[in-house]
């Protein structure tokens, strides 16, 4: 029997001799033709199309140690791809990048990343598996469709040694600089369906900007930055889900942290999240800002919603804005479940834009701790609803840009004060109800607003204001009502006519109407000189008591 190696089959040449045939290794160390049948499937594939499922950077000359510079590797593993995308597996190397890359549309670089805070005594970043460490001024653009997941993306030489006190902390966040990962660019739609998943962000001035894009997601990321997320420009839904922006890489580091520690490692200059033109349909749900100088900020948008996102600072609040922002010309912003703790202002609402229900901020379920007024309205308006003040100057305060609002069952508990007004305007426009004051110095009663009548509860007086123009003959009027056998009906109606609005000549008149088979009769008038004008009376003595009062003709009787 004779056995041929012909090794024209690659590592495993084909073999054959009297009755035996099959593959074994041949003598060119090339196996990519062996074919092999994964385990619970039923078609046998050549080795070489089974490893190209998933591109491994490793494969285009990575060398994956976070010192030789893997640009041209990982870039060459993108461009490998077709346009119908694929997968691009980085697994447990550390790829420095000295310039920017771009991940081309339906592209996915994934890795086996999966941390959180690092304890400095005992752990290095820098040390973490799955991780791009990018040069200063490189940048990971993301066309359509693309995606990163399961990365550490962090800027490199953020520090040599580990930290080990404020200063040195301190030094790491003065060294921020560049951007993390840039989404889309200035030709609309270029970025469109990109997402960012499971993935930590540190050592940027931007971790994420994207730009000109739709239908963004970034979902369950972790950042530290100046600034952390930043969608600009885009007019279909963007998802943003639990993303954490916080001091990941001071926070740890001993000494630092709130008072008798140094809490200024911990402070980040810009915002954690912020929305700008348009934006619309976008939703931030479970995310979480703490040190940032605004925490979330909604800019000339439309449709934005916050859902259960929380806004925390350090203490003192040095360096604090607010909470949460909405600002411009922002339409349809709201906010559920949210809570904003420790800022200087909780809510700062200064819109400009659309009618008053457009432009209406609406806020429900949140709580507000802040160290000045917890919701500071500049402009436009807001309908706050089953909201908590637990700290604060004020609970609410409106400047004179603001518009008619309404604060509706809400717990105003540890607020020095309920609310102020500037002017009388906007303090008579707002609607106060229902709500439930616990040592707060109330200032301002209960009321209902309508478009021309204030309704209000005071200290020593039910209060009817009427805010309709100046116009003589009108006046606030009070309606009685009851239930008759017939059904319900007006009772009464007291109506102020106005007879003079000059200044030091002011006078007013009021008349008396009751009820008289089904219908409001007038019956007399009070004149602003202290004359009585009688109205209707009856004209003959039958039935009548004694002192009622009868016409007969042009005399009025007094039955004695």
């Amino acid at each position: 029997m004779a056995l041929i190696l012909d090794g024209t089959a690659g590592l495993f040449g084909n073999v054959t001799g009297g009755d035996i045939s099959g593959n074994f290794i041949g003598l060119n160390g090339n196996g990519s033709s062996l074919t092999a049948t994964a385990t619970g499937s039923t078609t046998a594939r050549s080795l070489a199309n089974r490893f190209a499922d998933v591109v491994n950077v490793k494969d285009f000359g990575a060398v994956g140690d976070g010192v030789a510079d893997d640009t041209t590797a990982i870039q060459a593993a993108i461009d490998s791809i077709g346009i119908n995308g694929g997968a691009i597996f980085i697994g447990d190397a550390k790829i420095y990048i000295s310039s920017s890359i771009t991940v081309k549309p339906n592209i996915r670089i994934y890795g086996n990343f999966d941390h959180g805070i690092v304890n400095y005594s005992t752990q290095n970043y820098y040390n973490l598996d799955s991780q791009i460490l990018l040069e200063t001024g490189a940048t990971i653009n993301l066309q359509q469709n693309s995606c990163l997941e399961r990365l550490l993306i962090i800027r490199k030489g953020l520090y040599t040694t580990v930290p080990t006190n404020a200063t040195e902390a301190q030094n790491i966040v003065n060294s921020f600089s560049g951007t993390a990962i840039q989404i889309g660019s200035g030709v609309f739609g270029i970025g469109s369906d990109a997402s960012v998943v499971s993935c930590m962000v540190l050592g940027h001035t931007n971790a994420i900007i994207a730009t000109n894009s739709d239908r963004i997601t970034i979902n369950s990321v972790l950042i530290d930055s100046t600034n952390g997320i930043n969608i600009n420009t885009s007019f279909d839904i963007n998802r943003i889900y639990s993303v954490h922006c916080w001091p990941f890489l001071t926070a740890q580091v001993s000494g630092v942290g709130n008072t008798p520690n140094n809490p200024a490692p911990n402070r980040r200059s810009g915002y954690g999240f912020k929305l700008e033109n348009f934006c619309d349909w976008s939703t931030l749900i479970d995310c979480f800002a703490y040190g940032y100088s605004t925490g979330f900020i909604s800019s000339s948008t439309s449709n934005v919603s916050f859902v259960r996102c929380q806004s925390d600072y350090t203490n003192p609040n040095t360096g604090s804005v607010c909470g949460f922002k909405t600002e411009g010309t922002s339409t349809y912003t709201s906010f559920t479940n949210c809570t904003s703790i420790a800022a200087t202002n909780g809510l700062i609402v200064d819109t400009t834009g659309g009618v008053s229900s457009d432009s209406a901020v609406r806020i429900n379920g949140c709580l507000f701790a802040s160290s000045s007024e917890c919701i500071l309205v500049s402009n436009g308006n807001i309908t706050c609803v089953s909201s908590t003040f637990n700290s604060g100057t004020f609970a609410a305060s409106f400047q004179s840009g603001s518009d008619a609002s309404s604060i509706v069952g809400c717990i105003l508990d540890g607020v020095n004060s309920d609310f102020s007004f500037s002017n009388d305007n906007n303090k008579f426009q707002t609607a106060i109800i229902a709500n439930t004051y616990n040592t707060v110095t109330v200032t301002t009663p209960e009321r209902l607003v309508n478009n021309n009548l204030v309704v209000q509860n005071t200290a020593a007086n039910f209060e009817v204001f009427d805010r309709r123009t100046i116009t003589g003959g009108v006046g606030p009027e009070v309606l009685g009502s009851q239930l008759f056998l017939a059904g319900k009906q007006d009772s009464f109606k007291l109506a102020a006519n106005l007879v003079s609005a000059t200044a030091g000549n002011e006078a007013v008149s009021l008349d008396f109407y009751v009820n008289r088979n089904a219908s409001l009769v007038k019956r007399m008038t009070l004149k602003y000189d202290g004359t009585l004008n009688l109205s209707n009376l009856p004209t003959s003595s039958a039935g009548l008591v004694s002192g009622d009062l009868w016409r007969n003709g042009t005399v009025v009787n007094i039955i004695p």
